[in-house]
């Protein structure tokens, strides 16, 4: 049974840290909260808040921190991003992603924070990108396929509202691929290993 007192409305999946769901932003009264369940307690509690009121944000574990960019402030999308240390509960900016994207597709190595396609705007019916972006906290920059010169390969199609996971070493999008006249179809597609990460 879960506690009853759940989370907000929320669209960025959770990142398990030492046993909790972490769940970063939300739309409506969720945005830009942390909110965090502990199974073994049965309890709902909140971190600090982020240093953005963001909802749909692409968000990824490495080294024990939450890297998260993106999302939507109000009916804004924006290229904010912040890291989050769980141990410290405190939070610090990075510098902002190329590109502002909402309901996008992120995943990590280990290393770098890779964020695929997403859409921009409100909480509304949009078309999506084939952007890919890519965060090195090592080197504290960001570089994407859709900056001008870029050696980064951009996504095969365009996408939003999908996800990402990963199956026998290759990558697999799983997404939707319809504009915002519906056109188009769903449908998963795989990326060969080593294609981005």
């Amino acid at each position: 049974v879960v506690a009853a007192h759940g989370p907000c409305f929320i669209t960025t999946p959770p990142q398990v840290i030492d046993g909790k769901f972490y769940l970063f932003g939300g739309l409506t009264r969720g945005m830009g909260k942390v909110q965090i369940y502990d199974p073994a307690l049965n309890r709902w509690t909140h971190g600090a808040n982020m240093p953005y009121a963001g909802g749909s944000v692409a968000s990824a574990l490495i080294g024990g921190k939450v890297y998260v960019a993106g999302g939507i402030v109000g009916s804004t999308t924006v290229n904010s991003a912040a890291v989050y240390d769980p141990l410290a509960d405190s939070w610090a900016m990075l510098p902002p992603m190329p590109v502002g994207v909402n309901h996008a597709a992120a995943a990590t190595d280990g290393q770098k924070f890779y964020i695929f396609g997403g859409r921009d705007g409100g909480n509304t019916v949009s078309n999506g990108f084939d952007y890919v972006q890519i965060y090195d906290p090592a080197a504290n920059s960001w570089q994407s396929s859709s900056q001008s010169g870029s050696t980064l390969e951009p996504l095969p199609q365009a996408r939003r509202r999908h996800g990402q996971s990963r199956l026998r070493g290759w990558r697999v999008l799983y997404h939707r691929r319809r504009d915002r006249n519906r056109r188009g179809r769903d449908g998963d597609e795989c990326l060969r290993p080593g294609r981005y990460l």
